[in-house]
Formats: C-alpha cells, sequence, structure tokens
C-alpha cells in the first residue's frame, strides 16, 4: 500500500504506523507523548480498523494504551471531527496521526467526551498533573 511506504518514509512527528494485516485493513500505530504536556515522553498504542470504503469513510481509531483525556472515552475511542463528519477522501493516516498527537497538546472542547463538565474536569486534572511535576521531579531527586 503507496500510504504505508509513505508514512515509513516520512512518518509524522512523533507517530509510527504500520498495517499488522495482509489485506492492510488493520493498522497499529504508537504515538510519542508531546513535550511540554502532561503526556511527555508517554508512548501511546493505537489500532485504526480501515474498511474498504476507505478514503470515502474514515477508519476506526482508539488508543489501545489507557489515556485520560477528554476526546477520548473510557474504551479507547477518539472523538474527533476528522474521523467523523469532517472527513475528507482527501485525509490520510498520516494527518489523522498527528491530528490525534496534536490533540494531547490542544484537546478540543467541541468534541469533548461527556460534554462540558467533562472538558472542565479534564483541565481540572491537567493543572493538577501539571502542578505536580515539579514536586514529583524533586522527590524523585530524594
Amino acid at each position: 500500500m503507496q500510504e504505508e511506504d509513505q508514512i515509513k518514509n516520512e512518518p509524522p512527528v512523533g507517530c509510527h504506523a504500520e498495517s499488522v494485516s495482509e489485506n492492510y485493513g488493520t493498522w497499529k500505530a504508537t504515538i510519542l507523548g508531546p513535550e511540554g504536556t502532561p503526556y511527555e515522553n508517554g508512548l501511546f498504542y493505537l489500532k485504526m480498523e480501515i474498511y474498504e470504503e476507505y478514503p470515502f469513510k474514515p477508519p476506526k481509531v482508539w488508543f489501545t494504551t489507557k489515556i485520560y483525556h477528554v476526546n477520548v472515552d473510557s474504551d479507547g475511542w477518539i472523538s474527533l471531527d476528522i474521523l467523523n463528519d469532517g472527513w475528507s477522501p482527501a485525509l490520510k493516516i498520516s494527518k489523522i496521526l498527528s491530528t490525534v498527537r496534536s490533540l494531547l497538546v490542544d484537546p478540543d472542547p467541541d468534541w469533548a467526551v461527556g460534554g462540558e463538565f467533562k472538558c472542565m474536569q479534564h483541565s481540572l486534572r491537567i493543572v493538577h498533573i501539571c502542578d505536580l511535576g515539579p514536586i514529583l521531579e524533586q522527590l524523585k531527586r530524594l
């Protein structure tokens, strides 16, 4: 598949993906947590199911690594416009991966799983995690 070769030769920043099935229908992907976020240095695994209708219909994409994020439900399914109504046949797997990684930097409250309360809860938890970061680093040095 040409798209897989393109991803191998020019992977999106902090991302890796490859087909794990003969018919290219199932892919696994890895996203490195972006620097300066609570996800920094984390390694997050995703699975993608690409159906025969692709590129006219988006693939199904979900995290297999547990992650706390306003745009990810408890089963790992990602709530993202380009995986739903915002899909275009011009979009490629590399764009999906880079967009998912950018969600780790900048969550999309318009696509929050669980609505406004979840978004507020997510923001408070991220602030809490960020505030604890320097304290935890100092504790490691003791």
